[in-house]
């Protein structure tokens, strides 16, 4: 159970404060909710307290340790590219709705590994991707600055000079 003042990352939506945790009447049941606000958003998400499939999209930020530790596996990391579109963009979005730290980092370095090489052989990179691409940075980078106090511009630099060092 999460408790007011707590930071999460949420589903699409990235770092969030729980702000409070109200309970609202629903066909005369109360039901309790998790009051969220991103931190980059002037939007309130309520979140069941009993809703399973919701609270699977929530997790604590991670911590500075957490956060070295993941950086250190980026280079070992297989890639998780799927041939086929559509299942492509339901296991992609998947991913990107549950928030899973490893996976987003898979996903991220499989999909900027696509680029160059779809880049290299003269080819477009495909929208789609480029957008799973693009939110899967923004959830990590809006994380790993709101634990180490950085910069969006910074993140890359960090991650490549703390490989650097191991």
């Amino acid at each position: 159970m999460y408790k007011i003042g707590d930071t999460v990352l949420y589903g699409r939506e990235g770092v969030c404060k729980i702000k409070d945790i109200v309970t609202r009447k629903l066909n005369n049941i109360d039901k309790q909710y998790y009051f969220l606000t991103p931190l980059d958003d002037h939007i309130t998400i309520l979140v069941p307290t009993d809703n399973e499939e919701a609270l699977s999209k929530m997790r604590k930020v991670l911590s500075k340790k957490d956060i070295y530790e993941l950086i250190k596996t980026m280079p070992d990391n297989e890639t998780i590219w799927i041939n086929d579109k559509n299942i492509r963009k339901q296991k992609y979005n998947d991913i990107i709705n549950h928030g899973n730290h490893e996976q987003l980092v898979k996903l991220t370095k499989t999909l900027y590994l696509n680029k160059q090489k779809q880049e290299k052989a003269g080819k477009k990179f495909h929208v789609q991707d480029q957008h799973f691409l693009q939110t899967a940075e923004k959830m990590l980078y809006d994380e790993f600055c709101h634990t180490l106090n950085l910069k969006p511009e910074q993140i890359l630099p960090f991650i490549l000079e703390t490989l650097k060092e191991n």
